[in-house]
């Protein structure tokens, strides 16, 4: 669908860039005929100029890649043509002007490619009237010499500059992906940071509004974690908490994001998530963190908002962490949606209570 959007969006520009397109060859074709006639050429050279107008015009326009193959083959063809006129029925003209009228048509083909293309062609044939024009007007072959290898050296440094260019943009990329991450990532979980959580959870929201998406919002809590931290030591629970990262990095799809929000208070979005789905998240996370816990018999609770359709960003957060304090108080290590808490229903309830955790 958005492909769709975007087609027709750029239809209309497409066609201007067409017309546009075929309206500078008719430019280049008059200019040609034009310089030819002042030259004193006959008109019927003109005929291979046409040609290559109307193979450009129908290549501009054929969107099947075999009909344009063989109008670019024709174009070629003709393009061949006016570069092997026979020169020698043009005696009365310089070789000057002679380079530059063989020459022009070259400048057709780039409007046909890209425009850096055209660029590169026009250095090409200004180096290339230049070096005929000495050959014609008997230019001592050491100074025809010299500049060919100034010519070589210029390429040469063009080719470095241009591969320097793309190093340091490469650099500059490479940079700002880093900066953001730092700005935007925990780096213990290696999910969003506080920061990134909001900017990324606004827009997906204000998207989700747009579109009629369900929205799920979980709020997860290590359970008794001040308490791990004091028996086993910061290092066991800096452990933990990157063990729920990495859980979660896992079971979250391609659209959903998950965060680290401060000490051991972790969120996740999920996006086009029924209320079923949100709690089969909820619980398989919980299984997977207390199976790879289990030596530290820790444990999570999770508390689960649906997204309604004016509700921001704060109004979820609250709801979902009001259901998960309604999970610890039912117990710890539990899952609560947020729309059962009124009606004191626990959903996906483990058979672990406090005090068989202590």
């Amino acid at each position: 669908m958005e492909r769709l959007q975007l087609d027709t969006m750029h239809a209309p520009a497409t066609r201007l860039v067409q017309v546009l397109c075929v309206f500078g060859l008719l430019n280049v074709v008059l200019a040609e005929l034009g310089l030819m006639a002042g030259a004193g050429f006959s008109p019927e050279v003109g005929v291979a100029f046409a040609v290559m107008l109307a193979c450009a015009g129908g290549f501009a326009r054929i969107p099947a890649v075999g009909p344009r193959a063989l109008v670019g083959l024709v174009f070629l063809f003709s393009f061949v043509i006016v570069l092997l006129g026979p020169p020698a029925a043009w005696p009365h003209v310089s070789g000057l002007a002679l380079a530059g009228i063989i020459l022009l048509p070259v400048m057709i083909i780039p409007l046909l490619v890209r425009w850096w293309v055209v660029w590169i062609l026009i250095v090409f044939c200004v180096v290339l009237v230049v070096i005929l024009t000495m050959v014609a007007e008997g230019v001592p072959a050491a100074t025809r010499m010299g500049l060919y290898f100034h010519l070589l050296l210029a390429f040469a440094s063009g080719l470095m500059l241009r591969r320097s260019r793309a190093d340091l943009v490469a650099h500059a990329i490479t940079s700002l992906e880093s900066a953001w991450s730092q700005a935007n990532t925990d780096l213990l979980t290696r999910l969003l940071n506080r920061r990134g959580w909001v900017r990324h959870t606004q827009e997906v929201l204000g998207r989700g509004r747009e579109e009629g998406e369900e929205l799920a919002v979980l709020f997860i809590d290590i359970d008794h974690f001040k308490q791990l931290n004091d028996t086993h030591g910061h290092q066991v629970g800096d452990e933990v908490l990157a063990q729920l990262g990495r859980v979660i990095r896992t079971r979250l799809g391609e659209e959903d994001l998950g965060a680290r929000l401060g000490g051991e208070e972790l969120a996740c979005l999920l996006r086009r998530s029924s209320r079923p789905a949100a709690l089969r998240f909820a619980e398989r996370v919980r299984r997977d963190f207390s199976a790879r816990n289990a030596q530290y018999g820790s444990t999570i609770s999770v508390g689960i908002a649906m997204a309604g359709a004016e509700q921001d960003l704060g109004d979820l957060m609250a709801r979902a962490d009001e259901a998960m304090y309604r999970a610890k108080s039912l117990g710890r290590d539990q899952v609560v949606l947020a729309d059962e808490v009124c009606a004191g229903k626990v959903v996906g309830a483990s058979s672990h209570t406090a005090s068989q955790k202590g």
